[in-house]
């Protein structure tokens, strides 16, 4: 409910704003006043709330993603979609599985203790990693061409059955965010920028006038969007 006010409100706003702005800027550019203005800015508000606000809601419905509204989502919000944390490590080691279990919340083999008190190998070919929801995943490490480790921080590059990846000083977590975020956000961006790019052109705005408001109000409704939402 709070949720639906804040949009009607965003909208009642945006439409008096932009009813004030087309007033203005068209006695400051232009000759002569635009027709209809009195439901010209109502519709453009409406297209760009349904556009910057509705399709992305709907995207993030469609695919069970979080798509960015905001400025600060879409440019500082580097949160992986998804974490996972190991609780412990098994190597065969001579013919025999010793298993490291994790001390601490700390990553990187220091972090891995077997029963003996030694700490996680620096180099080891294969691993099973136990996540705290109870997962198992098996990784190995990548060889070049010549069979040597490929090298990373701390150590050698570690690979999942999964195609998850995780250098020898990240041992103990790995961020996930799945291929097509990008695209996705991209696709968000540019939906709203020409839904602010065709309420100017609605508001009876020449082209380059209304490239030039469009894009540089857009960037500003993203940043004032992260103070409502």
């Amino acid at each position: 409910m709070l949720l639906l006010i804040k949009v009607l409100l965003v909208y009642g706003v945006l439409a008096g704003l932009l009813w004030l702005l087309a007033l203005f800027l068209h006695n400051y550019l232009y000759t002569q006043q635009p027709s209809g203005l009195a439901w010209r800015a109502p519709l453009a508000a409406a297209i760009v709330v349904s556009v910057c606000l509705g399709f992305p809601a709907l995207m993030s419905f469609g695919t069970g993603r979080a798509v960015p509204m905001t400025l600060g989502q879409f440019f500082l919000d580097t949160t992986p979609l998804k974490v996972l944390e190991f609780s412990q490590l098994e190597v065969t080691e001579g013919g025999r599985t010793v298993v490291y279990r994790r001390e601490g919340g700390g990553v990187g083999p220091n972090n891995f203790v077997a029963p003996d008190r030694r700490r996680f190998p620096r180099e080891v070919s294969q691993f099973m990693a136990h996540t705290r929801e109870g997962e198992k995943i098996r990784f190995h490490a990548l060889r070049d061409a010549q069979g040597s480790y490929v090298q990373g921080t701390g150590g050698p590059v570690y690979e999942s059955e999964q195609g998850y990846r995780m250098e020898a000083a990240e041992l103990g977590r790995i961020e996930i965010t799945p291929p097509g975020t990008l695209p996705l956000n991209l696709l968000v961006m540019v939906t709203g920028l020409c839904s602010w790019i065709g309420a100017f052109l609605l508001l009876q705005f020449n082209l380059g006038h209304a490239l030039g408001l469009g894009s540089g109000l857009y960037f500003a409704w993203l940043f004032g969007l992260g103070f409502i939402f």
